[in-house]
């Protein structure tokens, strides 16, 4: 162990409790907006598809520019710009809430800024992790932090539906504010400790990604879109759709209870996943098929206690999905940083494409069970090119995962 090393050992360890109530109110802002936005939208079922998608539209590009930029101004700056941005925002909303314009560019402004917020936030939890299991439980606690706010969020947002639109607006800008000052005092600006992990990508600098290994990013990529396909439907077009009177006609409370049974499904498997164990790339396969077969149960019934527990199953399959591919990619031998780019855009591409496919096949066939047959449909598609590559990648000699 060379000097640096004991110097960065010996580093007082910083708390990440600041950055997992970061991660906690990073998604509770979002589920809030998209929900709120696609509800208080007097617009048709394919413009409220392209809202629940606007978010993705300019976070898909902003996350990997803006993630570099990040490395150079430094992590709290990054924070820090958008939650002040947030701050800002969230007046928009307030003050253009009958516009669907408004909404929109409000949309994207939000999704461009949080391409410095999250790359940062991930980046700013794995520096800080001085041992493989440690980083394994930073990533663990960051997901469930996430987790818990994308749960809480769309529970909220359709009851302050019911009172006023405007006291879920409210709310981003109070808790956009606390952001900015718990960013300001108790995020520190430097790391102290630096993450050791299992391949050191400073021996191999220009390795790159053999066919075996691109395959399996390429699964990787569909299986982690399956899950966000599955999630931006959930939160952008179907609470229309439940409180929509041509269709389920629910109150804001059903509908709030329904999503919570999602989010707290997904929140809970985050916090037992770490029994799981399972290294074999088929399993992340069959979990996405599963995830995508699951939007198929919804055509059978309106039942809201059936709701509950189709959206807990499919939150128990998102949180596998999602848990299993990041653990999968952060462990790929060569091109890590190429592999976290297709990871982070096979996760985007699917909240980008979700509301719009589901919203225009609502629009068109004017019945609910279009949108999720259209959710379903998308989602076994991509599974099953997904399977197809699995099976040509057992055949490349250097392929991992594939017991």
């Amino acid at each position: 162990m060379n000097a640096e090393q004991v110097k960065h050992d010996q580093a007082p360890r910083i708390k990440l409790f600041p950055l997992y109530f970061l991660a906690f109110t990073g998604d509770f802002l979002l589920s809030t907006m998209i929900v709120a936005c696609s509800l208080v939208a007097d617009a048709p079922e394919w413009a409220i598809g392209l809202l629940g998608s606007a978010f993705y539209i300019s976070y898909t590009p902003s996350a990997a520019i803006l993630g570099r930029i990040g490395d150079r101004i430094g992590r709290r700056t990054s924070i820090m710009i958008t939650s002040t941005g947030f701050f800002c925002v969230s007046f928009l909303f307030m003050l253009g809430s009958e516009n669907i314009l408004a909404l929109f560019i409000g949309e994207l402004c939000v999704g461009f800024l949080n391409g410095f917020y999250w790359p940062n936030i991930e980046a700013y939890i794995s520096e800080n992790a001085a041992s493989e299991s440690e980083h394994q439980g930073n990533v663990n606690k960051f997901c469930l932090s996430w987790s818990i706010g994308y749960m809480i969020g769309p529970f909220i947002a359709p009851v302050l539906d019911d009172i006023g639109p405007l006291y879920s607006f409210m709310i981003l800008a109070i808790l956009s504010s606390i952001n900015i000052v718990n960013t300001a005092m108790f995020v520190p600006k430097r790391t102290a400790r630096i993450n050791v992990t299992k391949h050191d990508e400073s021996k191999t600098p220009n390795q790159k990604m053999d066919r075996g290994v691109i395959l399996m990013v390429l699964v990787l990529a569909l299986s982690i879109f399956t899950y966000n396909f599955a999630r931006a439907f959930i939160v952008g077009v179907f609470p229309d759709i439940a409180k929509s009177p041509a269709y389920f006609g629910w109150t804001g409370l059903e509908t709030g209870i329904v999503l919570f049974c999602f989010g707290a499904a997904r929140s809970v498997t985050f916090v037992i996943q770490n029994r799981i164990k399972n290294d074999a790339l088929s399993a992340r396969v069959v979990l996405s098929l599963l995830l995508s077969l699951c939007s198929f149960l919804f055509i059978t019934t309106q039942d809201l206690a059936l709701f509950c527990l189709f959206f807990a199953i499919t939150g128990v399959l998102s949180a596998l999905v999602y848990s299993m591919t990041l653990q999968s990619m952060l462990h790929l031998p060569a091109g890590r940083g190429q592999a976290a780019g297709l990871f982070e855009s096979g996760l985007s591409l699917g909240g980008l494409l979700s509301p719009v496919f589901s919203g225009i096949a609502l629009g068109l066939f004017r019945v609910y069970e279009a949108a999720f047959i259209m959710v379903g449909t998308v989602s076994v598609i991509t599974s099953l090119v997904a399977l197809m590559l699995l099976i040509l990648s057992r055949k490349q000699k250097k392929t991992l995962f594939l017991v």
